[in-house]
């Protein structure tokens, strides 16, 4: 059995907790490179009834180059084999 992953979000009336589950239970898809928006949708349209809990944008550049890289994070079910 997994160990529990939870995110606590502090407000000014209240604290929030939310339990994203075990971490066998969640899985990560990560996207690079120039534009990623193509990839990324088809990879979406391919798993539709997928659980999507975030996913973290980033982007960086030099004088020469530029990329952008998006992880997206999502609950596997039972039933889900990795995605890659």
């Amino acid at each position: 059995m997994g160990s529990r992953i939870t995110e606590t979000w502090e407000t000014k009336e209240e604290e929030i907790a939310v339990d994203l589950g075990c971490a066998n239970s969640i899985g990560v898809k990560q996207f690079g490179g120039g534009v990623i928006d193509a990839e990324m949708n088809r990879w979406f349209n391919d798993h539709p009834d997928l659980e999507i809990l975030d996913i973290k944008y980033a982007a960086s550049s030099t004088p020469e180059d530029w990329a952008v890289d998006a992880l997206i994070i999502y609950r596997r079910s039972p039933k889900t084999e990795i995605l890659w």
